[in-house]
C-alpha cells in the first residue's frame, strides 16, 4: 500500500497519497456500518450575496455523474436497504451513509462516485433550484426554524451564522452554475475533507476500498483555513412579531466565543450546565406551573462561535412569568446554586450516553469526522466526557460565577404579529 498508515488496536487512521484523511473502526458485534464523509465548507464560508452555495452544492452533489443519473442514484442505495443523506451546517458539509455491513464497500464507491464525479448539470441545477425554494418556504413557516434564525440574528453581530444556511429567496434565484462550480472545486478537495467509517464492517476490506475508490482523486487545494471571527458582544432585549404565530417563544442567549483547546475543562462545564437548567426549567415552567409544553436548554460549541441558551414557548398571556422563571433560573446558576445530587445525575447521564452512542454506527462516524475537521482533534467528543466525569462541586460552582452572567444575557422574545 502507498500510504502511511496508523494502525491501533480496532482502528487505523491513515492518509491517503492525495492528502484525504481516513478513520476505519471496527466494533465486534455491529451489524451496520456508518460512513461519513465531511468537508470543511458551511453556510459561514459564502458571501452574503452568495448565501446558500454550500446547501446548493449539497443538493447538486446527488444529481449525476457519468455513470449514474439521479434515479440511478436512489435505486443503488435503496436497493441494499442503506440510508443516505447530506446535511449543510454554518461550518461543514456532512454526507452520511448506514449500511448493511456486507454491503460497505458498496455504499464506499457509491459514495466516492457522487462526490468526486459530479457533473453539475444546467438543467439539473434549475430544477434543483426550484425544490430549494420550496424548502426554504417549508422553513419560513416552521414557527422553531423561523424563531432560531432571529435568535442568531440577535445574538450576533458580524459573525456569518447570522445568515440563513438555506440563503434566500432572492440568492438562491441568483446562483449561477459557475457559482456552484467555483465552490465544488475549492473546497471538494481531499486536503480539505474527512473520512470515517465505524462499525462491524472487515477494516481492511474498508481500507482497501477506501484506496481503490479515492486515492485517484487528485484534485488540487488545501485546508479550509478560518480566522477566529472578532465579534463585539451584544446584549439587548428584543421583541420580534410574525404573523402566523399561535404562540410566544422566549430564548435567553450567553454567548462564550470561538473554540479554544485549552478550555476543554470550560466547555466540559458548560455541557453539564446546560443540562442540569434544561432539567430545571422543564420541571418548574412545565411540570409544577404547566405554562408551557417545550422548555429547555441547549449548549452549541462550534469551531468560530459558542453559545448556552435557554428557550420555551408558551402562550401569550404566560410570557411574563415564564420569562420571569427563565430569569431566575439563570440568576440561581450565576450565584453557583447547583447541589450535588444534580451534578451527578448530570454526569452520569453524559457518560451513560456516550456509551451507548457507540452501539450507533453513523453517529459515530459522524462525530469523528465533525471533531476532525471543526476542532482538529477527531477525539474531542471522548475527551470532554473525561473532563466531565471529573468534574467536581466546587469546580463547576467556579465556571457558574465566572461564566453566567444574567446581565450578559440577549433576550430574544418572538410573538404573534
Amino acid at each position: 500500500m502507498d500510504i502511511q498508515t496508523y494502525k491501533g488496536k480496532n482502528n487505523i487512521h491513515t492518509f491517503l497519497r492525495n492528502g484525504l484523511e481516513v478513520f476505519v473502526v471496527h466494533v465486534d458485534g455491529l451489524q451496520s456500518s456508518g460512513i461519513t464523509i465531511g468537508v470543511k465548507y458551511g453556510s459561514i464560508d459564502d458571501l452574503p450575496k452568495k448565501s446558500g452555495s454550500a446547501h446548493f452544492l449539497e443538493h447538486m452533489i446527488f444529481k449525476g455523474t457519468d455513470r449514474r443519473t439521479p434515479i440511478q442514484i436512489f435505486d443503488d442505495y435503496t436497493s441494499i436497504g442503506a440510508y443516505l443523506n447530506a446535511f449543510t451546517e454554518h461550518e461543514l458539509t456532512l454526507f452520511e451513509a448506514k449500511v448493511f455491513k456486507g454491503y460497505t464497500v458498496e455504499m464506499l464507491e457509491l459514495m466516492s462516485d457522487i462526490i468526486i464525479n459530479s457533473k453539475i448539470q444546467q438543467h439539473e441545477l434549475e430544477l434543483e433550484r426550484g425544490t430549494i425554494i420550496s424548502e426554504s418556504r417549508m422553513y419560513d413557516n416552521d414557527p422553531e426554524e423561523m424563531f432560531a434564525q432571529h435568535f442568531l440574528q440577535m445574538l450576533y453581530n458580524k459573525n456569518p451564522i447570522i445568515y440563513p444556511v438555506l440563503g434566500t429567496e432572492k440568492t438562491i434565484k441568483n446562483l449561477s452554475r459557475e457559482d456552484i462550480l467555483t465552490s465544488y472545486q475549492k473546497y471538494y478537495n481531499p486536503k480539505n475533507m474527512v473520512l470515517a467509517v465505524y462499525g462491524g464492517m472487515n477494516s481492511g476490506k474498508a481500507i482497501h476500498s477506501i484506496e481503490k475508490y479515492f486515492s485517484n482523486f487528485d484534485r488540487a487545494g488545501s485546508m479550509n483555513l478560518r480566522k477566529p471571527i472578532e465579534d463585539p458582544n451584544i446584549v439587548s432585549n428584543t421583541t420580534l412579531r410574525e404573523d402566523g404565530l399561535n404562540s410566544v417563544i422566549i430564548a435567553l442567549g450567553l454567548r462564550f466565543g470561538s473554540f479554544d483547546p485549552s478550555k476543554i475543562n470550560e466547555y466540559a462545564s458548560l455541557m453539564l450546565i446546560s443540562d442540569i437548567l434544561s432539567k430545571n426549567l422543564f420541571n418548574e415552567i412545565r411540570e409544577k406551573r404547566g405554562l408551557a409544553y417545550s422548555s429547555n436548554s441547549t449548549y452549541v460549541l462550534m469551531g468560530t462561535y459558542s453559545y448556552l441558551a435557554a428557550s420555551s414557548q408558551s402562550l401569550k398571556e404566560n410570557k411574563q412569568e415564564v420569562m420571569d422563571i427563565m430569569l431566575n433560573q439563570i440568576r440561581r446558576l450565576e450565584s453557583g446554586k447547583i447541589s450535588e445530587k444534580e451534578l451527578e445525575i448530570s454526569k452520569r447521564n453524559f457518560v451513560i450516553s456516550n456509551k451507548l452512542r457507540k452501539e450507533n454506527s453513523l453517529s459515530m462516524s459522524s462525530g469523528i469526522v465533525t471533531d476532525r475537521l471543526t476542532f482538529n482533534d477527531f477525539n474531542l467528543s471522548d475527551n470532554i466526557i473525561k473532563q466531565i466525569s471529573k468534574i467536581d462541586i466546587k469546580g463547576i460552582r467556579n465556571h457558574l460565577r465566572n461564566l453566567i452572567k444574567v446581565d450578559n444575557c440577549t433576550v430574544v422574545v418572538v410573538e404573534p404579529g
